[in-house]
């Protein structure tokens, strides 16, 4: 993740679309909190993907 962990993130899809798992409602976002909760940016090995 090159960005820095203030860079705002608005989401292309709402709550409830079925393009994602687990979708916060939320307008916005940083790179930081991502960082932090989304399950798609956290370390893992090959055997859990």
């Amino acid at each position: 993740m090159k960005l820095a962990d203030n860079v705002i993130v608005y989401p292309a899809h709402g709550a409830g679309s079925l393009c994602g798992k687990a979708l916060s409602d939320a307008s916005q976002s940083t790179i930081g909190q991502e960082k932090m909760s989304n399950p798609a940016l956290q370390d893992m090995s090959e055997d859990a993907l």
